[in-house]
């Protein structure tokens, strides 16, 4: 299982390059890895509330505390994406990551 959250959950717009880019790269994670693992991308807008659930579950699965607990909320929601967990736990933060990188994170992934 492998859990996207774009960037751009302030609304901004800003970052729309790099959403452009994760989507291509999901894409080919797709294709490449078709019947292997299932892509799960985070839906900000009638779906924030699910998206702050299972970007808490990640966050506990990989040590890390809640965003209440935090106390940061959306702000660290917001500095945390783009995010990319796989298995439920912290994969890559804050960029997206090279194919190379994320294939290699879902090769070891596979392997376990």
């Amino acid at each position: 299982m492998i859990d996207v959250f774009p960037t751009g959950i302030c609304g901004c717009g800003q970052r729309q390059s790099e959403n452009i880019e994760l989507f291509n790269l999901m894409r080919e994670v797709k294709r490449d890895f078709e019947g292997k693992v299932e892509l799960n991308i985070m839906d900000y807008g009638t779906h924030i509330d699910e998206a702050l659930l299972r970007l808490n579950q990640i966050l506990e699965a990989s040590g890390k505390g809640r965003l209440i607990e935090l106390g940061l909320g959306a702000q660290l929601f917001r500095s945390l994406i783009p995010l990319i967990a796989i298995n439920g736990k912290i994969a890559f933060t804050t960029s997206v990551p090279s194919k190379e990188a994320l294939y290699a994170k879902i090769r070891e992934a596979l392997m376990t």
